[in-house]
């Protein structure tokens, strides 16, 4: 269809509305072969424990979504798009192929030490936040499903976290380190879709590059969005920030898009590890 499309253009009698269904046939094409894409990529990264076999399996699939993609850039994505999917499932390669070693480790771990030493260290090394590296960009520490009292989840790997639904109900999200994407207020590019803002003019639905602060023992990572802010926050065991419920002795995280207090929420939008 591209290609007719071109040679179409090259005609001197050309009609404004063949191209005009030329262009409405391939945009929802190119959306079909994305939309696709997304969902293998989604279908392939780990969200539970799996065996070895299972992960190698999984990348194996991502690999061969990685060869596709590259043959479908310049019919599908734009050369940024391209990046930026290519990039993901690497990503999501390198996290599953991680996920596999930590898993190798701790079994390690806990064979060649006593039933009450493990006893002892495990629950430590799986509840206790690393607060200096999930400064970094780091949160191996909170590796695991986080789960708040709305049913909205994260899947923690490493450098990557996955949202079930990052803004009511405004759909998935993945953080990886800093850098924030949300497919669902994408535009066609890949890249954050113009929406209307005040006065007749328009902004990004969101920034993908994050910035990050520190306030009282809270660090958070934000980002504008119309009319107000998109806040993640890390909240080490002993401290609740702003929160005026919650659990004291637990690491906490909150996400919420607002105009006040990154941690002014509501006690059943607190995110809490559940394994």
């Amino acid at each position: 269809m591209v290609t007719a499309a071109d040679r179409y253009h090259q005609k001197d009698n050309q009609s404004s509305k063949v191209n005009q269904a030329y262009h409405v046939a391939i945009t929802m094409g190119q959306g079909v072969f994305k939309n696709q894409n997304q969902q293998v990529l989604k279908d392939n990264t780990l969200s539970k424990a799996v065996s070895a076999e299972t992960v190698t399996s999984k990348n194996d699939r991502l690999q061969e979504l990685l060869a596709d993609v590259n043959q479908q850039w310049s019919t599908v994505y734009t050369t940024q798009g391209l990046k930026k999917m290519t990039q993901q499932i690497k990503t999501t390669i390198k996290a599953n192929k991680e996920y596999v070693k930590q898993e190798e480790a701790v079994q390690e771990t806990a064979s060649s030490t006593s039933s009450e030493t493990a006893t002892k260290a495990l629950p430590k090394q799986a509840q206790a936040m690393n607060y200096e590296e999930v400064k970094t960009g780091n949160y191996a520490s909170l590796n695991g499903t986080w789960q708040n009292g709305e049913g909205r989840k994260i899947v923690i790997r490493d450098q990557m976290m996955q949202f079930s639904d990052i803004l009511d109900h405004k759909g998935t999200a993945t953080v990886i380190g800093q850098r924030i994407d949300i497919p669902g207020l994408d535009g066609q590019d890949g890249r954050p879709q113009d929406v209307p803002y005040l006065g007749g003019t328009t902004t990004k639905a969101y920034e993908q590059q994050l910035k990050s602060g520190e306030k009282d023992g809270v660090f958070t990572l934000w980002g504008t969005i119309p009319s107000a802010a998109l806040t993640i926050s890390f909240l080490p065991k002993g401290t609740m920030g702003d929160l005026t419920d919650g659990d004291v002795n637990q690491d906490k995280i909150i996400s919420v898009g607002t105009q006040a207090s990154a941690t002014s929420v509501d006690a059943s939008a607190v995110y809490y590890k559940v394994n």
